[in-house]
């Protein structure tokens, strides 16, 4: 009897510990945008093309020639907040040469 009386008291705190509330599937990642250019943008031209006032832009990678990670910041060095760098990714869309602009994401499995 005594294996039954644990497995009454272990039992709901393991249901109770696998119902909490799972962290969100997508966390925005401050002063990162993902950049996908046209062909024939160069990267080292990527920066001058998302010039935007007040903000210095760097290609951190690149995982073609056309998907590029870029960090931002303020020109005074300052990091950007997500709603910085959402407010940023606003300028950006439409530029020539640019085919879209995205926040960076981390996902993590729910």
């Amino acid at each position: 009897m005594r294996p039954m009386r644990w497995l009454l008291v272990i039992l709901p705190l393991a249901v109770a510990a696998c119902a909490t509330t799972p962290k969100p599937a997508d966390d925005v990642v401050p002063g990162q945008l993902l950049v996908g250019t046209e062909a024939g943008t160069s990267v080292e031209a990527l920066p001058e093309a998302l010039a935007v006032e007040g903000y210095t832009f760097q290609v951190v990678s690149s995982a073609t020639d056309t998907n590029h990670l870029v960090k931002v910041e303020k020109a005074d060095g300052t990091a950007l907040s997500v709603d910085e760098t959402k407010a940023v990714l606003e300028k950006l869309s439409g530029r020539k040469g640019v085919r879209f602009v995205e926040v960076n994401r981390v996902r993590q499995p729910r």
